[in-house]
């Protein structure tokens, strides 16, 4: 295995246990159906640093492990959300027409938060507790607002440093 592909298996892992922890267990859960955290970072590092297929496999088995880990329920279109958080940071960014980086980084990671947090989850949790689709979602745009423009952000300064650029991204 070529040390390249195994630093990105390896961070893979790793970005996975810190979507666990940030998700899981340093959340701050409101009910059943709103959970303040930051678990979306490292799935979207994962994929703008080793692409769609590394970022897919960190949202899957972030949500698959830390579900099992905490006791929660598993349900499947989060599971698919998760996934897709993964995904789409790499597709937006790939095809942005955006030259600056940190604007595409955001960008993507808003889009991201648009579609996996804001309409798949909060389908998935209306399907599962019956609380109505657009009082839920009402409920939800703020906060992952306020979370897309933070993990976005963060995810632009991280990508910047010169250390991830030289020694981590291959993407």
């Amino acid at each position: 295995m070529r040390s390249k592909t195994l630093r990105a298996l390896i961070l893979t892992a790793i970005f996975a246990a810190l979507s666990i922890v940030f998700g899981k267990f340093a959340a701050i859960n409101i009910g059943d159906t709103i959970r303040i955290s930051f678990e979306n970072l490292p799935i979207m590092l994962t994929s703008f640093l080793f692409g769609p297929v590394y970022g897919a496999a960190c949202g899957l088995i972030a949500d698959l492990l830390g579900c099992v880990l905490r006791g929660y329920m598993l349900i499947p279109l989060i599971t698919v959300a998760s996934t897709l958080m993964g995904v789409i940071p790499w597709l937006v960014k790939r095809f942005l027409p955006v030259k600056n980086q940190t604007a595409s980084v955001m960008v993507s990671g808003f889009v991201s938060h648009v579609v996996c947090s804001m309409i798949i989850k909060t389908l998935a949790l209306d399907l599962v507790y019956k609380t109505g689709f657009f009082a839920l979602l009402a409920t939800r745009v703020p906060i992952y607002i306020a979370t897309a423009v933070v993990e976005s952000y963060l995810c632009a300064l991280i990508l910047k440093n010169k250390f991830i650029k030289k020694n981590v991204s291959f993407n």
